[in-house]
C-alpha cells in the first residue's frame, strides 16, 4: 500500500478547503422572498374609479420591491432589491369562483431568477346586483309588451325581458380580479438562486 506523506496530505486538505470555501452561495428553491407590488394589477382596465390598474393582460411585465434581507453575512438580497416579471395568467371567474391571477419572476436586481409568485391580498370585485338587473330587464319586457301587444304581449315581454335579464345577469356574475400597488408577495424559487459574494458589507 503506497504511503501519502503527511505533508502532501495536508497539502491537498487545504486545496480542497479553498475550493469548498470559494463556491458561491445560493438559496435553495422553495425559498421564498418577501416583497411588496410597485404594479397594480386587475382583470379588466377598470374596475371604479379608484381601482384602474397599471396592468390588466397576460404577458405584460409588473415590478415589486424586496421587503426583507434574505440570506446572510456578504451574500444576500438586501431590502429594495427590485423585482421583474410578467402576468402569466390573467382571466375573471364567476360567483366569486375561478379568478386567475398568475406571476413569474424573471430577475431580482438584473440577476435572473426561475420564480414564481404566491399573492394572496389578491381581492375579488363581484359585480353589481345581478337580482336587480333581471327585475328590471323583465319590468322593461312587461312594459313593452303591453303597448305594443296589450294583455298577451305582457306575458311576451315578460319571457323576453327576463329572458335578456338573465344574461345580463349571468355577465354580472362575473368577478374581477384586483391586486393593487403596496401588497404584499412571495417571490418563490422554482430552482436555486446564486448569489453574489460582496467584498464588503
Amino acid at each position: 500500500m503506497r504511503v501519502i506523506p503527511w505533508g502532501a496530505r495536508v497539502s491537498a486538505l487545504g486545496v480542497a478547503l479553498v475550493l469548498s470555501a470559494g463556491a458561491a452561495p445560493s438559496l435553495p428553491a422553495g425559498t421564498r422572498i418577501p416583497a411588496r407590488m410597485n404594479t397594480s394589477i386587475a382583470t379588466r382596465a377598470a374596475l371604479g374609479p379608484n381601482r384602474i390598474p397599471d396592468v390588466h393582460r397576460a404577458g405584460e411585465e409588473y415590478a415589486a420591491s424586496v421587503t426583507d434581507p434574505v440570506g446572510s453575512g456578504c451574500a444576500r438580497i438586501d431590502p429594495g432589491a427590485v423585482v421583474h416579471g410578467r402576468v402569466s395568467e390573467l382571466r375573471p371567474g364567476v360567483e366569486l369562483s375561478g379568478v386567475k391571477l398568475a406571476l413569474t419572476a424573471d430577475d431580482i436586481d438584473g440577476r435572473p431568477v426561475a420564480a414564481h409568485v404566491v399573492a394572496s391580498d389578491v381581492e375579488r370585485v363581484p359585480a353589481t346586483d345581478l337580482g336587480r338587473t333581471a327585475d328590471s330587464a323583465a319590468f322593461a319586457g312587461v312594459v313593452m309588451g303591453g303597448v305594443f301587444f296589450g294583455l298577451p304581449g305582457i306575458m311576451i315581454g315578460y319571457g323576453a325581458g327576463a329572458g335578456a335579464g338573465a344574461i345580463g345577469a349571468y355577465n354580472e356574475r362575473r368577478v374581477e380580479a384586483w391586486l393593487p400597488a403596496g401588497s404584499s408577495i412571495q417571490v418563490e424559487l422554482d430552482e436555486p438562486l446564486t448569489l453574489p459574494t460582496r467584498r464588503t458589507c
